[in-house]
């Protein structure tokens, strides 16, 4: 979701946010206040994530209080809150350069198909290149143009949290830039099950983060 959307969910939303560590709960306040949602006493660098720990909730206006709450996991739970993991709720749906730039209507009828695969592979339209048609490596030639379309969108690479929170780490201390073959060859990834939705090993550790969604969360227990 986009930072405006979820704004609009966490304030009028029966929404409560996990934060496994207290990094996570850091980062979660420093967000609340960047964006109006504020405690009603406590100080703004204030988590009080040692009260409840990996199953500390962030809500905001529980019972019309106007202001920031905390509790456990369960108790949302039990409350009726749609209890999301602070992972999953910061994380940004990544728009295409054709979806962004379509966001903004600059896309009409008129335009045709090697300017909008232009605006796929370049993010601007083949006018800002200031050149004539017989310049562009789109002129006149439609399967070039339908190929760019379709390159630009790929599905979602499937992982578990095992294997999410695992590349979370190795980003963190390792150069988030690195092949994913550094760390794992092809007969690791057969013979042991893992990772089996990276197909393309050499994408980096980033680029795989940056478009995968969870399909299963192997040690989510509950409380």
């Amino acid at each position: 979701m986009t930072n405006e959307e979820r704004i609009e969910k966490f304030k009028n939303e029966n929404v409560a946010v996990n934060c496994k560590t207290e990094e996570e709960a850091r980062k979660f306040i420093e967000w609340c206040y960047e964006n109006g949602f504020e405690w009603d006493i406590s100080k703004p660098g204030v988590t009080h994530f040692y009260y409840y720990e990996d199953k500390t909730c962030y809500t905001f206006n529980f019972c019309d209080c106007e202001h920031l709450g905390y509790g456990t996991k369960s108790f949302h739970k039990r409350e009726g809150y749609e209890v999301i993991k602070y992972k999953d709720f910061m994380k940004e749906n990544k728009m295409t350069n054709l979806e962004a730039v379509a966001s903004k209507g600059l896309i009409r009828d008129r335009y045709a198909l090697c300017h909008t695969a232009h605006i796929c592979k370049y993010s601007v339209g083949c006018e800002a290149k200031r050149y004539d048609c017989s310049k562009c490596e789109f002129n006149d030639n439609v399967n070039l143009c339908v190929k760019t379309l379709l390159e630009e969108y790929k599905k979602p690479i499937k992982l578990t949290r095992f294997e999410f929170d695992y590349l979370d780490v190795l980003r963190e201390y390792n150069n988030p830039n690195d092949e994913f073959s550094i760390y794992f060859c092809d007969c690791v990834k057969k013979s042991k099950g893992y990772f089996k939705g990276i197909t393309d090993t050499s994408m980096t550790i980033q680029e795989i983060l940056d478009n995968c969604e969870i399909v299963v969360d192997d040690y989510d227990f509950g409380e």
